[in-house]
């Protein structure tokens, strides 16, 4: 009974450990991907392309295209290179089943042609049991070498 009890419970901790690899796995996977397509989408000036990453719940209360706009000119020259991304995430359950998991990826060191560094974080569900409508980015924060912001969206869950 004793060996069939420590059996069971080795069996447990490998089960869910993998489990909770995996779901770190999915998180850094689906964090690069986001900033992969915003540094692709600042490149380009591509408007559109960042505005449909956003949730819902920020593209009704914000007018997105103008503040990308002034994202995009807050930004002095072009990229030439940044750091690889940095992914931090998080995640809830409730009975066996994610509630709520989420990525905040920073992109630092972003390096443009004209000499500026900029460091760019954002926040981003990628599930929100609660409200799905938050699903996507809530914001993007970009911070130049002289510790000056802009934010496009805002935190709102």
């Amino acid at each position: 009974m004793k060996k069939l009890l420590i059996a069971l419970l080795a069996f447990s901790l490998c089960y869910l450990s993998g489990c909770y690899d995996d779901a770190i796995l999915r998180q850094n996977a689906d964090g690069k991907e986001l900033c992969a397509e915003i540094i692709q989408c600042i490149k380009e000036n591509d408007i559109s392309g960042i505005e449909v990453l956003f949730c819902e719940e920020v593209s009704d209360a914000h007018d997105l295209d103008a503040e990308i706009e002034l994202a995009f000119g807050f930004i002095e020259g072009e990229i030439l290179s940044h750091d690889i991304f940095t992914i931090g995430s998080g995640d809830s359950t409730r009975d066996g089943k994610t509630v709520k998991s989420y990525v905040i990826p920073v992109i630092d060191n972003i390096k443009t042609d004209t000499g500026n560094s900029y460091k760019i974080t954002f926040l981003s569900y990628l599930v929100l049991d609660d409200n799905d409508r938050m699903i996507g980015i809530n914001y993007i924060t970009i911070r130049n070498q002289n510790d000056e912001t802009i934010t496009i969206g805002e935190y709102l869950y």
